[in-house]
């Protein structure tokens, strides 16, 4: 299934070209007296930028939560007569950290296997950064000819399932996007799949926790005034509440901060100030972090140090 639709008039989300489409609608009424009814489903058909285009990526499996990972996209475009062909290629994934392009080559199968081909990347593409932290690859001209293309890309995962995605574009008919299908798009790797699997085992739902610098010296002179935590959430698949808990010695709740998050890398800040804004008494203090998970609430805590 595609993503929902919310409103009339939305570009059309999924998988195509495809011969057939099937709906799923539901149905509600605030009003008990009165059942909720369709008067009308529309599609507005245009003709795809290339006949078929399929896509798969590699590796697939024991993918290392939270650490860079270099994957390789092959995305293999088919035409007819009368396709406009594509100038953009737009790259997503359910991940929360962006995509860094690494290369990009074009070619038979015969020299990608050996790492040659065509070098798009760094060459005659752009790379631009999107919404949402796409990466989107720009062509000089419409592309109207098949080829292999061999897209390596570094990112991060913190899902236990990743889903990538690829885009086709065309200027010129820019309410035209065609979603790129997971498929055999080369015989150089078996996946078959834009799924990435990381793994979990043994996973907390907090990881890599670090606190820079070890000693806070909140003076205003421009070093070490403010202490960063860096947390990478695992698995977090829906807003969960994130708080950070500054404790002195006698118990007592110096700071609190709490924001909404979802999996993935986070930085939280504390500037030696207790909630009321006043700069906390020098001294030793401990750090929490507390993550509500399915179950319980899980944590981590760390001993800083303020001194002026």
């Amino acid at each position: 299934w595609s993503e929902t639709y919310f409103t009339s008039g939305e570009a059309f989300k999924s998988p195509s070209p495809r011969q057939y489409a099937l709906a799923e609608v539901r149905l509600k009424s605030s009003d008990p007296s009165r059942a909720a009814s369709i008067r009308a489903l529309n599609l507005h058909f245009a003709p795809p930028l290339v006949d078929e285009a399929v896509a798969e990526l590699w590796p697939l499996r024991q993918i290392e939560p939270g650490a860079d990972e270099e994957f390789t996209l092959y995305i293999h475009p088919t035409f007819s007569e009368n396709n406009p062909g594509f100038d953009r290629i737009v790259l997503r994934s359910s991940s929360a950290a962006p995509i860094e392009i690494v290369e990009v080559r074009a070619g038979p199968e015969s020299l990608l296997r050996l790492g040659a081909g065509q070098v798009l990347w760094p060459g005659p593409l752009q790379f631009e950064g999107g919404e949402e932290k796409a990466a989107e690859l720009v062509f000089p001209e419409p592309v109207r000819r098949e080829t292999l293309y061999a897209i390596r890309l570094r990112t991060r995962v913190f899902l236990g399932n990743t889903q990538f995605s690829a885009q086709l574009l065309n200027a010129t008919f820019p309410a035209r996007a065609q979603q790129i299908s997971a498929g055999n798009a080369t015989e150089l790797v078996t996946s078959q799949s834009l799924v990435a699997v990381a793994d979990l085992n043994g996973r907390r739902l907090l990881e890599e926790v670090n606190i820079t610098p070890p000693v806070c010296t909140p003076n205003d002179d421009g070093i070490n005034d403010q202490l960063h935590l860096t947390v990478d959430l695992v698995n977090v698949l829906e807003p969960r509440p994130l708080r950070l808990r500054l404790y002195d010695l006698s118990g007592h709740i110096a700071f609190e901060h709490r924001e909404d998050t979802r999996a993935g890398q986070y930085l939280l800040i504390w500037d030696g100030t207790d909630d009321a804004g006043n700069r906390v008494v020098p001294g030793i203090y401990i750090a929490e972090l507390l993550i509500a998970g399915d179950a319980r609430e899980q944590g981590v805590r760390r001993v800083v140090s303020v001194v002026y």
